[in-house]
């Protein structure tokens, strides 16, 4: 999933200023209700008339009169006022920075930004005044962006995060978040729009160095999925001149310069990465950055050196299942068969009905050779297996632990090639420590399924201390 946190600069959208006869309605009442109070008068010079100090006091008694038809009347003086103004004089730019606290006191963002990009141009001694205000509007709509993004009210924050986009530019908050909820929900287009609109937003901002690299990180990746792999080379490449150690990131640049047919430059980068790995001092490594470099052998073909890493990441921990599997992988793609054997049949204990680790198994035994009643007898389990169980997802917290999956029937035969009814089955879940001891277990009906037919697999369970691993067995 995307990371999230908010509002950039320059965001492709078409400001265009609402025509002057219409009633734009409120985008926010948030950022209307804190323009009630006091009235503030410009903080900066500007040249003023007999219409604009009467568009002045129409605002100031919207926003000081209690009686709420007083403050309604006031507030159509003013919007009355503020299009009689413009219309006698347009180049004023004092009228245009009225008709955007018009807006804003009306909590109409897209209004409030079209008026004062008009004023702004005019009025740069004004600057510091309108910033303030669209800095507050900004933060309010911002805030309550977050607070329905975290209640699961999407589209509300959507709504909330677009007037802050309006509002300020020169915060990355806004636009990012936007990012995240379209690239959750799959529309990456848009989320590539807000994520490009955000890294604008941080340029030559030197405090926000750390969010500018989460930006880049997002960013890239969006472009990989929407299969733009020239923009994400460029936005990756930037990344990783201010974090030259992120090997990860190095892998993604190769994935995308090989997409682009420019496989030259992708060997230019894995040789660098190669080297970095080559450099690494593994004993310093934990079990997960372990991971991370046997992949990355793994994928420049350097099989004995990942097989050698990813046999680390086991000795640390013999119930970590994607470096086990990792291992088996790279032993057979070292047509390493007694090694092989060993890893598939660890595999097979934590995973007895995994149709691919039944397979490594088959295959291990192939390349020894001589064993073919083993190899029969694995093969007639994988022609009757009733049911592949397909683990997906594992995660634990220090007091639960948790699998998702799916159970997927299969058209079993017997030895004989005679069709086996499906039948239902009770699987039971175990979570280990680092010593293989039981710290949560529990007990999964499985139905009986029919070949191709799909039960999504869902278990949690509490948990006494750290989890180190999984398994699962017929009961």
């Amino acid at each position: 999933m995307i990371k999230s946190f908010a509002t950039g600069a320059g965001l492709a959208l078409v400001l265009v200023a609402p025509a002057l006869a219409q009633q734009p309605a409120v985008v926010d009442a948030r950022v209307a209700a804190s323009m009630v109070g006091q009235f503030a008068p410009p903080l900066c010079p500007m040249r003023k008339d007999s219409r604009l100090n009467n568009i002045e006091r129409a605002l100031k008694s919207y926003a000081e009169e209690r009686e709420p038809a007083r403050r309604d009347r006031a507030l159509a003086d003013a919007d009355r006022l503020v299009r009689e103004a413009i219309a006698a004089d347009p180049n004023n730019g004092a009228t245009w920075y009225y008709l955007g606290r018009y807006h804003l006191a009306r909590g109409d963002m897209a209004g409030l930004d079209s008026a004062w990009s008009r004023a702004e141009e005019a009025l740069p001694d004004c600057d510091v005044d309108m910033t303030t205000y669209r800095q507050n509007a900004w933060a309010t709509l911002t805030n309550a962006g977050i607070e329905f993004q975290n209640a699961g009210q999407e589209d509300s924050a959507k709504v909330a995060y677009l007037g802050a986009t309006y509002a300020y530019r020169g915060l990355p908050h806004a636009f990012m978040n936007l990012g995240v909820l379209y690239a959750n929900a799959g529309s990456n287009d848009s989320a590539a729009t807000y994520f490009a609109a955000a890294v604008r937003s941080t340029e030559g901002d030197s405090t926000l160095v750390e969010e500018r690299s989460a930006l880049l990180l997002n960013l890239g990746t969006i472009y990989q999925r929407i299969g733009n792999h020239r923009d994400a080379v460029n936005i990756f490449g930037e990344y990783v001149r201010g974090n030259p150690d992120d090997d990860n990131v190095l892998r993604q640049i190769s994935v995308s310069y090989r997409a682009l047919g420019m496989v030259d430059s992708a060997e230019v980068v894995e040789g660098q990465l190669l080297t970095a790995l080559s450099e690494m001092n593994l004993d310093d490594l934990d079990g997960q950055d372990l991971l991370a470099v046997g992949v990355g052998l793994f994928q420049a073909e350097q099989y004995t050196r990942a097989a050698d890493v990813f046999r680390r990441a086991v000795v640390l921990n013999p119930y970590d299942r994607d470096a086990l599997y990792n291992l088996a992988n790279s032993y057979l793609a070292l047509e390493d068969g007694p090694q092989l054997l060993s890893a598939s049949e660890q595999l097979r204990v934590m995973e007895p009905m995994n149709e691919d680790v039944l397979r490594l198994q088959g295959q291990a035994l192939r390349l020894i050779g001589g064993r073919e009643n083993e190899m029969i007898a694995v093969a007639e389990t994988l022609v009757g297996l009733p049911v592949s169980v397909d683990v997906r997802r594992v995660s634990y917290t220090a007091t639960e632990g948790r699998i998702t999956g799916a159970f997927l029937g299969r058209g079993a035969l017997t030895p004989g090639g005679q069709p086996i009814p499906p039948a239902p089955l009770t699987l039971v879940f175990e979570f280990v420590d680092i010593q293989g001891n039981v710290i949560g277990t529990g007990a999964v009906e499985v139905p009986a399924l029919t070949e191709g037919q799909e039960q999504p697999l869902s278990f949690a369970t509490p948990v006494t201390r750290g989890v180190a691993g999984w398994r699962y067995r017929k009961q």
